[in-house]
């Protein structure tokens, strides 16, 4: 059975950033390799400190983000048999 896929629906971002932040998670669910995955999961997780740096949405939502990411990573991760 197929895991099923995390989105970034439920934190109610605006709408420029739904896109961007739902591409860097299905890249982190997509990956290839462990190594692919921890590369793109960190990627992410720069993004999302910039947005919270630029201070852009609320701190629950970026919060809300890197759970996200992290799950997805955790997810991936054991998909691949590590």
């Amino acid at each position: 059975m197929k895991p099923s896929r995390l989105s970034v629906i439920p934190l109610r971002l605006p709408d420029f950033l739904e896109k961007k932040c739902q591409s860097l998670l299905d890249d982190i669910q997509g990956a290839h390799s462990v190594s692919v995955a921890l590369l793109t999961e960190q990627h992410a997780a720069g993004f999302t400190e910039a947005l919270a740096w630029l201070q852009v949405m609320p701190p629950a939502q970026t919060e809300g983000l890197y759970l996200l990411y992290g799950r997805a990573l955790r997810g991936r991760v054991a998909a691949l048999g590590h």
